[in-house]
């Protein structure tokens, strides 16, 4: 790592000096090459993931029955051509404008895959492409590349605001699109990165684990994190699976997929049977293993790839179903956002969910600062309504009754998701939302904002809008809301999320006090009432102990709202369970966001917590558990979010697996929108097998 520490580094400061911030990459293509019927090279951003903006997404069986996507973008489905190994013919085609012209929104997005062919998913740019190139009857060819090399420029390793201007203001300090080294020289036990982007753990130039955000920096010299945001982020996820060879020169990364990597695979496969099966593989297979290996050693790289894919495929059900199953009755959640827009398709949800062997819903229920059933509370305070998804039904326009019912009839419990303080994202709904609109009063504000003519959203959590928790205003809608809820429907729990100020900068960055929030008019006023200084002109350096009053006065306007709610539920409903949603580190939830959630368990205010631990890191997954059991006495329902960072379905098993054995009382999976098919199929062969008897 040394030797090429020096040379990246003065790189990066040449092209930063000659104003070219970030280096210029060539993205590569993923490892399927995708040819449009009259010859073309296409290049596609992803395969199997959650289609994002501008991208070109190639959908498989193995992601699903569906595509799961929305209504604004081109989708094309094809079938194999009979014969052939690699042709496919376009059967259908769906498009946005047609849809609206038609006025049938429904009728685009979410295609079915079919189970021998492929969809092909665009959006924002990339339509045209499809609408103009892959007409109905056409014939395609696509084919998957099983050893090939790709590199990709690297912006920075142990990136500062000095180092990386681009991603200074960032988590981690990795910016849009780079792709970042971090090793034991960073300094930090963690890259201190968000869930938006990827990351890979390399020893000895191969990739041994995957992981999502924020993950453990190995202590090894020759050992580092690979991360990604953006296009970086699907370069890793298409090009940089375990076992592949990662070797850095310059500024280029390159990955090597050969032989090598799918027999690491294989051992490392073989390994965990093994272990779970202590010690005993089937004879057959661990034949089939010895074969494979002495084959290798003279057969070419694509006949080994091909053999060892095969028999990958063939051990990997093995592995899920040696898995012990937890307890029937311990809690098997998923969160999800209702974006089905018929009860067919409600249905079908709710069939993969329980086919899978989840028994509680979390349902997203106040999504973007809006409902998804028609409230009263919003018209008592004359709210434009803006249901987030509808169903083509008029009759069923209360999605949160139709889900419920569904939901009941298959005895699965569910939770309402509610984001509590979050009202609005300006990148989904292109403005600060109804709520703020109609009152922006209630608006959080960051120092940074301070004196500016319009109030912009936050900058660590992009496009987002916050309410303020110290306005009683606020908290009075909030609770009449909550109210509704309770009151009006059979739902089986309440989940509070977003309970806590946007996030800030940690202390030791430079630029922490202007990303700090709470600066309203109500809550400047309060508290210079009580305390004789104007919180917006007070440091943590000038005025040691007033800005840690004011800290502490932020930290009180969220701990009264929980209690509230607390009372307010076990008034109305007392066997209602009420939890959080919360980040697991007490220390920087409580010091960056001003979520107190030790003292809601101590004070019983919560039924359970879900500590979000947002890394797909096994290590994370233990220490998060471990300390959260620790520290509070009620139980602790650990998030896993595998899917949503593109994990395999083996490694999404291993995440569950390590919060049930680090003593977690349950796990919720986030989320519906990235659980393929094949990890459904992998928890219910294995640890989730329990459920499939009742």
């Amino acid at each position: 790592m040394l030797r090429f520490r020096i040379v990246i580094l003065i790189w990066a400061f040449i092209l930063t000096f000659l104003g070219i911030g970030a280096f210029t990459a060539s993205w590569a293509d993923t490892p399927y090459q995708l040819q449009s019927p009259n010859g073309a090279a296409v290049p596609l951003t992803t395969v199997n993931q959650k289609r994002e903006a501008n991208s070109l997404v190639l959908y498989t069986p193995t992601y699903g029955t569906k595509t799961r996507t929305n209504p604004y973008g081109v989708e094309v489905s094809a079938t194999l051509v009979p014969g052939s190994k690699d042709q496919y013919q376009v059967q259908q085609t769906t498009d946005l404008h047609t849809c609206e012209a038609q006025q049938q929104l429904s009728q685009c997005g979410n295609m079915a895959i079919p189970q021998d062919g492929v969809v092909l998913s665009a959006n924002g740019d990339k339509q045209d492409l499809l609408t103009q190139s892959f007409p109905v009857g056409s014939i395609f060819t696509l084919n998957q590349r099983l050893t090939y090399q790709s590199e990709l420029s690297l912006n920075a390793i142990d990136p500062t605001a000095q180092t990386n201007p681009a991603g200074d203001g960032f988590p981690g300090f990795r910016g849009g699109n780079q792709l970042i080294v971090y090793d034991s020289h960073y300094g930090q036990p963690t890259t201190g990165t968000n869930e938006f982007g990827y990351e890979v753990t390399v020893k000895d130039n191969r990739v041994v684990a995957q992981e999502g955000s924020n993950s453990q920096i190995p202590t090894e010299e020759k050992a580092f994190i690979l991360s990604g945001h953006g296009k970086a982020r699907e370069w890793l996820l298409a090009n940089a699976p375990i076992g592949s060879k990662i070797e850095i020169q310059d500024n280029m990364v390159t990955s090597t997929i050969d032989k090598n990597t799918y027999l690491y695979q294989i051992d490392t496969l073989v390994q965990k049977i093994e272990q779970l099966r202590n010690g005993l593989l089937p004879q057959k297979d661990a034949e089939k293993v010895d074969y494979l290996k002495e084959e290798a050693l003279f057969q070419p790289d694509e006949v080994v790839a091909q053999k060892a894919l095969a028999l990958k495929q063939a051990l990997t059900p093995l592995l899920w179903s040696s898995y012990p199953d937890v307890p029937g009755a311990a809690t098997k959640a998923i969160w999800h956002r209702p974006s089905e827009s018929t009860i067919g398709e409600i249905q079908q949800s709710l069939n993969l969910m329980q086919k899978a062997g989840f028994n509680t819903i979390y349902l997203e229920t106040y999504i973007h600062g809006d409902p998804i059933f028609p409230s009263t509370t919003f018209d008592a305070y004359h709210i434009p309504e803006r249901m987030a998804f509808e169903l083509t039904n008029n009759n069923h326009k209360d999605l949160l009754k139709v889900w419920l019912s569904e939901a009941h009839k298959r005895h699965m419990k569910v939770h309402v998701w509610f984001q509590t303080f979050y009202a609005a994202n300006r990148v989904f709904d292109k403005d600060m939302g109804n709520i703020i609109k109609t009152y922006p009063d209630w608006v959080n504000i960051q120092r940074s904002a301070l004196g500016k003519d319009t109030i912009p959203p936050s900058t660590l959590e992009p496009g987002a809008y916050f309410l303020d928790p110290a306005n009683p205003k606020v908290q009075s809608f909030l609770l009449s809301l909550i109210d509704e809820i309770i009151t009006r429907y059979p739902i089986d729990g309440f989940q509070l999320d977003y309970i806590r100020y946007p996030a800030s900068f940690p202390p030791d960055r430079y630029s922490y006090i202007a990303t700090t929030w709470g600066y309203t008019p109500v809550a400047r006023e309060a508290f210079k009432t009580q305390y004789g200084l104007d919180p917006a002109d007070i440091t943590p350096t000038d005025n040691p102990q007033l800005w840690e009053d004011w800290n502490a006065y932020k930290v009180s306007q969220v701990d009264s709202f929980v209690q509230k709610v607390h009372d307010l539920v076990k008034a109305k409903r007392p066997d209602l369970p009420l939890s959080a949603d919360v980040f697991p580190d007490p220390k920087s939830s409580l010091i960056r966001k001003e979520q107190n959630w030790v003292a809601w368990a101590q004070n019983g205010w919560v039924d359970f917590l879900v500590p979000m631990t947002l890394t797909s890191s096994l290590e994370s997954i233990v220490k998060d558990t471990r300390e959260m059991k620790d520290k509070i006495h009620v139980p602790v329902i650990t998030g896993i979010f595998g899917p949503f960072n593109g994990d395999s379905p083996s490694h999404v098993v291993d995440e569950v697996w390590s919060a049930f054995t680090s003593g977690a009382n349950g796990v919720a999976v986030f989320d519906t929108s990235h659980l393929t098919q094949e990890m459904a199929q992998a928890l219910r062969m294995g640890l989730f097998k329990a459920s499939q008897k009742h």
